[in-house]
């Protein structure tokens, strides 16, 4: 685990690694995942892709595989809801700003917005799904 953490987190490791690293997570399980990406990891690829140097074609599929391999391992943790119609957060509810705020604490902005179309998923990632154990 303490390997693939430092794959993930670790400065000037390649896009590769990362990726590499996050589906590590995703085989060994949910308690991985909750550890490598919610405790940070996914803020440090989320910051890494919006903010990649070029627009190199290189570049773009490196980012949408690291992008897909996090939105992989979130669904490790909780599934998205099964609807083709779900309620996304509402911010100017209280409550679900309080889990916008979470989810950008935990996830940063870039997978929190991707997360949050998804009222249901969005808690269950933040711990507050009664169905589910606090992630």
């Amino acid at each position: 685990m303490k390997t693939l953490l430092l794959a993930l987190i670790s400065p000037l490791k390649s896009k590769g690694t990362r990726e590499g690293a996050i589906r590590g997570f995703i085989g060994i399980g949910k308690e991985a995942v909750r550890t490598g990406l919610v405790s940070g990891g996914a803020k440090v690829v989320g910051s890494e892709v919006q903010h990649h140097d070029s627009m190199a074609d290189i570049d773009w599929v490196a980012d949408e595989a690291l992008t897909k391999a996090v939105m992989d391992a979130l669904r490790v943790l909780r599934p998205p809801s099964d609807s083709e119609v779900t309620d996304s957060l509402n911010v100017a509810n209280e409550a679900d700003n309080q889990i916008s705020s979470r989810l950008q604490d935990v996830l940063g902005d870039f997978f929190a917005e991707k997360v949050m179309v998804d009222a249901v998923w969005a808690r269950a990632i933040v711990g507050e799904d009664s169905n589910q154990s606090p992630v």
